[in-house]
């Protein structure tokens, strides 16, 4: 006889109203476990420790080569114990191994995240995910690092997503310089060039041009490449947008021959060029620092949110002589919206 499956009658007899409250109450009743669970795997990891030496500590093992399960700094666990965590909750070693690596980042380096988890009051997932990313990160996070970010995905666990996570990750990276493999080089010496390579052949018609120069450099140049672009094709040019693009280049070269030297004291002041305005939409938001105080991010969202700009980029770039600078009001909606449905 084949069984089929029914709602519980005491469900079956509840109110769409009843039916949502319960809901509620199962989802808290989870939330709980999880936090619970995730406890007790930290407690099963503090009473297995690696040895010293740390030959036999639990990693995950790639043919690249070992990960640990926790970042730097945390305890190291015993491979020894893992499985047998696995079997009593009915799940692989490899998951086993990440329940405890999450637990153990969490103590150690997301002492925040860790307490509002422990609370019951948020998903369990979330806090993973946040774990997983900083367990992973590459470069390795310092323990100034790792306060930051716990100070900034804390308040908002709830909400945090990967995407949203990848950003903060790459914003700590950036704030606190990790992904430079050298020390840090003499302000004259940071980066920008311009090379103008000489071309090979006594044939060669065109030269090849390779720069790397600040954000707002590179919109004004745009700007003016794309004004000359259209200039040309308005004048009657057929050539296609690169070539007439290639072509505003050179004429810009010609038009700006000597750079502008006048300084504030000049007694014709229309020697100075008047200022070109490029408008960069720079967002710079309050933030949460590890001792609970508040203030500006260091680090903004350049454009359409998908490139950083550093405070300072900024504060070096209206100290520009021919730099024009424009605040415009944002609206920013302080009060919390919610729902319960």
């Amino acid at each position: 006889m084949e069984a089929t499956a029914t709602a519980a009658p005491e469900l079956g007899d509840l109110t769409a109203a009843e039916l949502l409250g319960a809901a509620r109450q199962r989802r808290s009743v989870v939330q709980r476990g999880e936090a619970d669970l995730l406890a007790i795997a930290y407690e099963w990891a503090v009473a297995h420790p690696a040895d010293e030496d740390g030959w036999n500590a639990a990693t995950f093992h790639h043919p690249l080569g070992d990960e640990p399960i926790s970042g730097d700094g945390t305890p190291l666990v015993a491979e020894f114990c893992i499985p047998e965590l696995g079997a009593a909750l009915g799940v692989s070693t490899d998951a086993a191994k990440k329940l405890i690596g999450h637990a153990v980042e969490m103590v150690h380096r997301l002492p925040r995240v860790w307490k509002r988890v422990q609370s019951g009051l948020v998903p369990v997932w979330r806090a993973k995910q946040v774990a997983e990313a900083t367990i992973h990160c590459d470069p390795a996070l310092t323990p100034e690092a790792m306060a930051w970010i716990d100070a900034q995905v804390a308040p908002f666990l709830e909400k945090i997503g990967r995407a949203q996570m990848e950003r903060i990750l790459a914003q700590a990276i950036e704030l606190y310089g990790l992904a430079m493999q050298e020390p840090p080089r003499d302000e004259d010496h940071d980066g920008r060039y311009v090379h103008i390579h000489t071309p090979v052949g006594p044939f060669a018609g065109a030269m090849r041009i390779e720069a790397e120069v600040s954000n707002a450099d590179g919109h004004d140049l745009a700007q003016a490449l794309a004004a000359g672009a259209a200039a040309l094709k308005a004048g009657g040019s057929t050539a296609s947008l690169d070539v007439r693009r290639s072509m505003a280049l050179g004429e810009l070269a010609r038009q700006q021959t000597s750079l502008d030297l006048a300084g504030a004291d000049a007694e014709d002041e229309n020697v100075q060029r008047k200022a070109r305005r490029v408008d960069l939409h720079l967002h710079f938001t309050a933030e949460v620092q590890p001792d609970g105080t508040t203030g500006i991010n260091p680090i903004g969202l350049l454009e359409n949110g998908q490139k950083l700009a550093l405070l300072s980029q900024v504060r070096s770039w209206v100290r520009g002589t021919h730099t024009e600078v424009r605040i415009l009001p944002v609206i920013d909606l302080n009060t919390q919206l919610s729902t319960s449905r």
